[in-house]
């Protein structure tokens, strides 16, 4: 018998969300400012800014939420 997977709570969600953004744009800012340009860097910057800032907000989410 499957068991439902448990839902996350919205405002784990929100603060995931935003500091995965943040992490993008920070990391494409550092792009810029180390003066790399191109499509393959853009991605691969972008894709490990957001990563990071997802799991940083995993980690604050976790900290700050209070589980019901």
């Amino acid at each position: 018998m499957a068991t439902e997977p448990k839902k996350q709570n919205p405002k784990k969600q929100a603060i995931q969300m935003v500091c995965a953004a943040v992490g993008v744009a920070v990391a494409l800012g550092a792009m810029v400012a180390l003066g790399i340009s191109g499509a393959l860097p853009g991605a691969l910057f972008g894709a490990l800014g957001g990563g990071g800032g997802g799991l940083i907000g995993w980690v604050i989410a976790s900290l700050v939420v209070k589980e019901p």
